[in-house]
């Protein structure tokens, strides 16, 4: 990617692709050096790096255990359905957390936040590996719930990072690389927990989560910082640490000394924010796209560990832990296959659909690469559900899986980007209200998709997924084709977009020398 110059005196451009076309810096960076948008390359990559894999550690504390909950139900004399809840306890902590300790990056500031987080969760996961006791069971469920609580907050945090510190036509692949390291923390950790129960007790699954988390937790205190800047005004902080030292003693620990002290006002308003975003027409369309999708990709979590190790008598699959974690790769290779195609395609389409429409920038363009979730998702949804009622061979089922994780993996980021893109100034709080729609489904599937299952049978549950998966991406449709309008319908003061801003200028006479082709060149206009 490039780094622009300092010396532009108008608009700051980057060639992009040909020498006759030229891509326009969205926003546009100010001369000062501590503007994040004109810091190093490298340095961004390694914030982006160390807060993607801080949302990973920190979401591997409430999931890591979701192969080895049938293993537990022995140790506390419950039903394999009542540790599901558990599960469910995890989500639901996921859920509140931000909506609770969000506010707090105000008064804090975000790295703070997420370092605190990161060292709640890393004490979380040695109280659930303690609760080994029959009367354990309820505090084992609260730890799940409090590691969720606090999981949550990098995750709803580091979009406001991406906006600080990328470019518009950066933001696709960043968003994509937010969504994986969270998505791959919720498939990845099962998996090495399933590894693990086969040959060690079950509280080792809780044990091996200290490693990232702790490891996400150093490289947060050496390496992040606060990226928040002003470009159309000096924010005056109550202290400028010089040294290495006093700068991380700044940030971490309590006190405004790296963020302007805020109001009452100020929290009050990051608190309302997010219900006030959430009830938006654009919103709440996006919302319920991953409200949907996403609830339903939990749902073949919790009920796919039950579906392989139940035995074959009973019309289950008699996988043993170790096999339900290699059945898992098939999740795998769905992430994987979604960040390559969201690397190559992230933005690129966006950026070929402005041109379609003469150059010119609206935020609806990210929902053009909705079309493979459309598409992939409600056809998992069928393909596994087809293969459990018919008892197909499971190589059906970890189809279905790869295409309902690679929709899923792809569709939230977008649909993320999309609305963050719409309210740029509130980033932190889009986060947060989308992290919610993300996630309210999922609570309550978790109480009932099992009595739904013996109602209708587990074929139509997941064809009805199909089906509702199918009717969310129409929602999405609405969007591309009217989400102009439906954005003039909320509350004023919240709305700002690059939209409308001329996203490539073409050169067709005297093009600069020095700009090569097919590389980034700035140039002043």
């Amino acid at each position: 990617m490039p780094e622009h110059m300092e010396d532009a005196k108008t608009v700051k451009t980057a060639y992009y692709t040909t020498q006759s076309e030229v891509l326009v810096l969205l926003p546009q960076p100010s001369d000062d050096p501590k503007d994040p948008l004109n810091w190093s390359p490298r340095r961004k990559y390694l914030t982006l790096f160390v807060l993607c894999f801080s949302c990973f550690a920190a979401t591997s504390g409430p999931t890591s255990f979701q192969l080895s909950y049938v293993l537990q139900a022995p140790t506390y004399h419950e039903t394999t359905i009542a540790l599901s809840y558990s599960v469910t306890a995890a989500v639901a902590g996921l859920f509140g957390g931000p909506l609770l300790f969000g506010p707090f990056s105000q008064i804090f500031g975000r790295s703070a936040v997420i370092f605190w987080s990161l060292v709640i969760v890393f004490f979380c996961q040695i109280w659930a590996a303690e609760m080994t006791q029959s009367p354990d069971y309820l505090p084992f469920v609260i730890s799940r719930w409090m590691a969720g609580m606090f999981a949550a907050l990098p995750t709803i945090l580091t979009p406001a990072y991406i906006v600080d510190l990328f470019f518009l036509h950066q933001r696709g692949r960043a968003f994509l690389c937010l969504e994986v390291s969270l998505l791959g923390a919720v498939i990845i950790s099962p998996t090495l927990g399933g590894f693990i129960v086969q040959t060690q007790q079950w509280p080792v699954v809780f044990w091996w989560t200290l490693a990232p988390i702790g490891l996400a937790a150093i490289l947060v205190f050496f390496v992040l910082e606060e990226t928040s800047f002003s470009r159309d005004q000096i924010k005056v902080l109550s202290s400028e640490p010089r040294s290495f030292i006093q700068t991380r003693i700044a940030t971490f620990l309590p006190g405004t000394k790296v963020v302007p002290s805020p109001t009452i006002r100020t929290v009050l308003k990051s608190a309302i924010t997010p219900f006030l975003i959430g009830t938006a027409p654009i919103t709440i369309l996006a919302g319920l796209y991953a409200f949907v999708a996403f609830g339903f990709t939990i749902m073949i979590n919790i009920v796919t560990t039950i579906i392989l190790q139940t035995p074959s008598e009973f019309g289950g699959y008699g996988f043993s832990p170790l096999q339900n974690a290699l059945f898992s790769f098939a999740a795998w290779m769905g992430v994987i296959f979604a960040q390559v195609v969201g690397y190559f395609l992230g933005d690129r389409i966006p950026l070929w659909a402005s041109r379609r429409k003469g150059d010119i920038w609206q935020p609806e363009y990210r929902l053009w690469n909705m079309i493979f979730p459309a598409v992939f998702g409600p056809m998992g949804f069928g393909l596994f559900g087809a293969g459990v009622q018919y008892h197909l061979h499971y190589m059906v089922l970890a189809l279905g899986v790869f295409f309902v994780i690679f929709s899923s993996t792809m569709s939230v980021p977008i649909c993320l980007n999309y609305v963050v893109e719409c309210f740029l100034n509130s980033a932190n709080e889009v986060g947060i209200i989308m992290n919610c729609y993300r996630l309210a489904f999922a609570i309550g599937l978790g109480f009932f998709v099992f009595p739904w299952e013996v109602k209708v049978g587990q074929g139509w549950t997941f064809g009805m997924a199909a089906c509702f998966d199918l009717f969310a991406a129409l929602l999405i449709g609405i969007l591309v084709w009217k989400g102009k309008s439906l954005r003039k319908y909320t509350l004023r003061g919240l709305l700002k977009s690059e939209e409308g801003a001329s996203i490539v200028i073409r050169h067709t006479e005297n093009e600069p020398e020095s700009a090569p082709k097919n590389s980034f060149a700035e140039f002043n206009e």
